[in-house]
C-alpha cells in the first residue's frame, strides 16, 4: 500500500502537467490563422474527446479566451464548426455506433467549409483528399484507439504541419528554411504513407515548396539496406543542389535519422517480452515432457532395456531443447493489457502487472473512472482476459481539476481449498495406492491411484500413473486428455485405477474424471452424495472413456476419495461421530476407525474441503508425493 501511496502523488503531479499541455495547445490553436487552424483543431479535439474528455474542457476554455481575445469574428466560426463537430459526435454515440468509423466521417465533414475558404478548386480537391486519406490510414490502422502519440501520425503530424503554415504565415522570409525543416522531420516521424500525405498538404498551401528535397528523405525510410539507402539519398541531394540554408536542415535531417535508425535497430535486436514470455511457456512444457519421457523409461528399465535407452535419450533431448530456450519465467504483460485497456477507451497512466502461481495482482492508474465504472466494466473484463476472478483490495481517488484513479485488484481466491490424505498399508513394503495433491495455476488438484493388487508392483505402477498424469496437468494439458494419453503410453504393460479431482476456488466448481475409481463421496450440510463411474482402468485397453462430472461447490463443502476396502458403513459411522475441526484431525478420526479392523487391501482416504480463506494462498507447485512414504 505504501508504493501505491507514493504513486498516486506521480500520478497527480503527472495529470496537472497534462492540464498544463492542454491550455496551452488551446492558446496555440488560436493563435494559428484561420484557414489552417482546421488542420490541427480537430484532430486534438477528437484525440481529447476519445481519451480525456475532462481535460477536454480545459483546452476549449484556453483556445476561446485567446481566440475572443484576438477575434470576435474568428472565434465565433471556430466555435461554430466545435458546437457541429460535438453534436454530430453525440448523435454518433447515441446510435451506439461504431465511434472510429464515424469520427473519421465526421472529422472530414467539419473541415469542408475551412477547405472551401482555399477559393482555388484544384487546391480545394487536393487537399480534400489528402485529408480524406489521412483520416482513413488513421481509421484503417485502429489509431483512434490509441492513447499515446507515437503510433498516431495524423495527431503528430497534422500539429507540425499547422505549426510550419502558421510560422510560414507570420514569417514568410524564413519559408523555405521551416519548410525544408518540417517536411522531413514529418517524414522521420510519421511513417512513409502519412508522411507523404503531409508533405503533399504542406506543398498544396506553400508556393515553391521544396517538395524533391523533402522526399528524397523516403529513401531512408524505404530502403532495407541502409548503407546503400545514405548513399543514394546523399547522391540525390547533391542533384537537387539545394541552397546553403536548406543544405543546413539536410544536415540537421541526417543527424535525426542516424539517431531514429540507431534506436530501431536496438529495438529490433532486444527480443520482444511477448516472446520472453512464450519461450517461457513452451520450456516449462518441453521440461515437464522430459519428465514423463524419465518415468517410462525407469518403468520399462529392467522389462525393456532397448526401449528404455531409447526413452532416456529422447527425455535428454527434450530436455536440452528447453535449456537452450534460456527464457525468463513468468510474465508481466502490463504493456499488453495496456494496449487492450485502451481499446475499451480507458486512459491508462500506469499499470502493473504481477503473476503468481496462484494468483494475479494488477495495479495501475486509470483516469476517469468511478468506483460503479470499475466493478461494472473493468473487472469483468479482466475476469474474461486472465479467467480469474479478481476483487477490489485498495483505491484511491486523486481529485485535483480531474479524477485520476488509483487502484489494486487482486485474482486472489476468497475461498481456499484444504485438503489431506493417509493411508494404510496391507504388508509392511511399499503401498500400491498412490496420491498426491498439488496446484497448477488457479487449480487444486487431488489424484489418487490404485495399482492392481499390493505391494512394490502395484505402488510402482500407480506412481507411473499419476507422476505422468502431473506432468501433463502441469503443461497445461486438458485433463480428459491428459488421462487418454497415459492409457496410450502405458496400455497392455501396466493398468491402475485413476481417480482425479480438479478444484477452481474462484469459480466454486470442482471437475471429476474416474476410470474404474471407487466412488466420490460429496458431504454437504451432514449429507452424503454418492458421485460413481463406470470407466475400465487406465492401461486396461487401447481407448477408454473415463467418466467425467462436474460440481458447483459452496462454501463448506467436503469432498472425500478412498480407494478400495472401505465400506460405506465405515464412512457413516464416521460421518454420525466426527466434531467439527481441522482437516487434517476428521481425516485422522477416520483412519483410526478404518483401523479397527484387519484390511484385506492397502487403503487410502483424501479429505477435501472449501472453506473461507483467512490469509493468501502460499506459492503452489507440482509436487508428487506417495502414500505410505510421506
Amino acid at each position: 500500500m505504501e508504493k501505491t501511496a507514493g504513486k498516486d502523488q506521480e500520478i497527480s503531479l503527472h495529470t496537472n502537467l497534462e492540464i498544463l499541455l492542454y491550455l496551452g495547445a488551446g492558446a496555440l490553436v488560436a493563435l494559428l490563422p484561420l484557414r489552417f487552424q482546421y488542420i490541427a483543431l480537430f484532430p486534438l479535439l477528437t484525440y481529447a474527446y476519445m481519451h480525456n474528455r475532462k481535460a477536454l474542457l480545459f483546452f476549449l476554455f484556453s483556445l476561446s479566451i485567446f481566440l475572443f481575445a484576438l477575434s470576435v469574428s474568428t472565434a465565433y466560426l471556430t466555435l461554430l464548426g466545435i458546437l457541429i463537430f460535438f453534436l454530430l459526435v453525440q448523435c454518433a454515440s447515441a446510435a451506439h455506433a461504431s465511434m472510429p468509423l464515424w469520427l473519421t466521417v465526421i472529422g472530414l465533414a467539419v473541415q469542408v467549409p475551412f477547405i472551401i475558404q482555399l477559393q482555388d478548386v484544384e487546391r480545394i480537391v487536393c487537399v480534400g483528399l489528402l485529408l480524406g486519406m489521412l483520416y482513413v490510414h488513421q481509421f484503417r490502422s485502429n489509431a483512434w484507439l490509441r492513447s499515446d502519440w507515437k503510433g498516431n501520425d495524423l495527431w503528430t503530424g497534422s500539429l507540425l504541419s499547422a505549426l510550419c503554415l502558421s510560422v510560414t504565415y507570420y514569417f514568410p522570409h524564413s519559408t523555405q528554411t521551416v519548410a525544408v525543416a518540417v517536411g522531413m522531420a514529418l517524414l522521420l516521424v510519421c511513417r512513409p504513407l502519412p508522411g507523404t500525405l503531409l508533405v503533399l498538404l504542406l506543398n498544396s498551401y506553400i508556393h515553391h515548396f521544396p517538395l524533391s528535397l523533402c522526399l528524397s528523405l523516403l529513401v531512408l525510410r524505404l530502403v532495407a539496406d541502409k548503407g546503400i539507402a545514405l548513399v543514394l539519398w546523399l547522391l540525390l541531394v547533391w542533384l537537387l543542389r539545394p541552397t546553403p540554408v536548406q543544405l543546413a536542415a539536410v544536415a540537421c535531417a541526417l543527424l535525426l535519422w542516424f539517431l531514429f535508425w540507431r534506436k530501431e535497430r536496438m529495438k529490433t535486436l532486444s527480443l520482444p517480452h511477448a516472446a520472453m514470455e512464450e519461450n517461457g511457456a513452451l520450456r516449462r512444457r518441453l521440461q515437464n515432457y522430459a519428465g514423463v519421457f524419465y518415468s517410462l523409461a525407469q518403468f520399462y528399465e529392467h522389462l525393456h532395456q532397448q526401449e528404455s535407452g531409447l526413452l532416456y535419450q529422447m527425455a535428454d533431448g527434450v530436455e536440452q531443447m528447453a535449456q537452450q530456450l534460456n527464457a525468463r519465467q513468468g510474465t508481466l504483460d502490463a504493456s499488453a493489457l495496456t494496449e487492450i485497456l485502451e481499446g475499451y477507451q480507458f486512459t491508462v497512466r500506469s499499470l502493473r502487472v504481477e503473476r503468481l502461481p496462484s494468483q494475479i495482482q494488477i495495479e495501475g492508474v486509470i483516469d476517469q473512472i468511478t468506483r460503479r465504472e470499475m466493478e461494472e466494466t473493468l473487472i469483468p473484463l479482466l475476469n474474461t482476459l486472465y479467467r480469474s476472478d479478481f476483487h477490489l483490495e485498495h483505491l484511491k481517488d486523486s481529485r485535483l481539476f480531474y479524477r485520476s484513479t488509483g487502484f489494486v485488484l487482486d485474482s486472489a481466491a476468497k475461498l481456499q481449498v484444504q485438503a489431506a490424505y493417509d493411508s494404510i498399508s496391507v504388508q509392511k513394503q511399499e503401498n500400491g495406492d498412490t496420491c498426491s495433491i498439488f496446484h497448477h495455476d488457479v487449480h487444486t488438484l487431488c489424484t489418487l491411484s490404485d495399482g492392481m493388487g499390493s505391494g512394490a508392483e502395484a505402488a510402482k505402477s500407480s506412481a507411473l500413473i499419476t507422476g505422468v498424469l502431473q506432468r501433463m496437468i502441469a503443461s497445461d494439458m486438458e485433463i480428459v486428455a491428459a488421462v487418454k494419453t497415459v492409457n496410450r503410453l502405458i496400455h497392455s504393460d501396466v493398468y491402475a485405477t485413476l481417480d482425479v479431482i480438479c478444484v477452481n476456488a474462484h469459480t466454486q466448481k470442482a471437475y471429476l474424471v474416474k476410470s474404474a475409481a471407487c466412488p466420490t463421496l460429496l458431504i454437504r450440510q451432514g449429507h452424503l452424495l454418492q458421485l460413481d463411474g463406470r470407466s475400465l482402468p487406465v492401461g486396461m485397453l487401447e481407448e477408454i472413456e473415463p467418466d467425467c462430472m462436474e460440481l458447483q461447490l459452496q462454501t463448506g463443502d467436503e469432498i472425500l476419495m478412498v480407494s478400495d476396502g472401505v465400506r460405506m458403513q465405515e464412512i457413516r459411522t464416521w460421518l454420525h461421530a466426527r466434531k467439527e475441526g481441522e482437516v487434517q484431525e476428521e481425516l485422522a478420526a477416520l483412519m483410526r476407525l478404518l483401523r479397527q479392523r484387519p484390511r484385506e487391501d492397502d487403503t487410502t482416504a483424501l479429505l477435501l474441503r472449501l472453506q473461507k480463506a483467512e490469509r493468501s494462498m502460499t506459492k503452489g507447485g507440482t509436487s508428487h508425493i506417495q502414500a505410505g512414504n510421506r
